[in-house]
C-alpha cells in the first residue's frame, strides 16, 4: 500500500492509496480528507470520506489540482488503513 498525503489547490488534505500515477493524473483508491472540528476535548483532526456520495473505490486526480504530496506520517497511515479496511494496527 503506498499511502500517500496531498495537498490540494484549493486547501484540501488528503490521505489515499495512490495505486497509479500518470502524466497529468493520480488514481487513488478511498481518499479520506483531513478536517478540523471541535470536540469537547477541544479541536482535534479526523478523517472522513473525501466526497460523501461517491461509490467506494478508485478516483482519478487531476495532477493540476495538486500543490504537494508526501507519503503520509506513519500515526495517520495506521488509522487511514484502519478506517478503510477495518484491519487494526498497534
Amino acid at each position: 500500500m503506498n499511502v500517500v498525503t496531498m495537498k490540494m489547490s484549493n486547501g484540501d488534505e488528503v490521505v489515499a492509496n495512490v495505486t497509479n500515477e500518470e502524466e497529468n493524473y493520480v488514481v487513488v483508491d478511498r481518499p479520506m480528507l483531513i478536517q478540523q472540528i471541535t470536540s469537547p476535548q477541544g479541536m482535534q483532526l479526523v478523517m472522513v470520506p473525501w466526497m460523501h456520495s461517491a461509490t467506494v473505490g478508485e478516483t482519478l486526480i487531476s495532477k493540476h489540482f495538486v500543490v504537494s504530496n508526501k507519503p503520509t506520517d506513519k500515526s495517520w497511515s495506521d488509522g487511514y488503513l484502519q478506517q478503510t479496511s477495518g484491519i487494526a494496527l498497534s
